[in-house]
């Protein structure tokens, strides 16, 4: 069982992982995309929510982090 949910924490930061990269080269509507579709499975993950939205921020997307806070 701990093996499921180690595959679910690696899935869900892989995830996490790809919007961050995708934002580093300016796709940040599929970036956002990817972010909300994850964000379920890592709602409770405050750190995450916080380094995405610095993220948006260090990118230059303001609005958009905004409308995640």
């Amino acid at each position: 069982m701990s093996q499921l949910n180690n595959t679910s924490s690696i899935t869900r930061r892989g995830n996490y992982i790809r919007a961050k990269i995708l934002l580093k080269y300016g796709k940040k509507e599929e970036a956002i995309a990817i972010y909300n579709s994850a964000k379920p499975k890592f709602a409770d993950d405050k750190f995450l929510k916080a380094d995405f939205i610095n993220s948006l921020i260090e990118y230059g997307y303001i609005k958009e982090a905004k409308q995640l806070l």
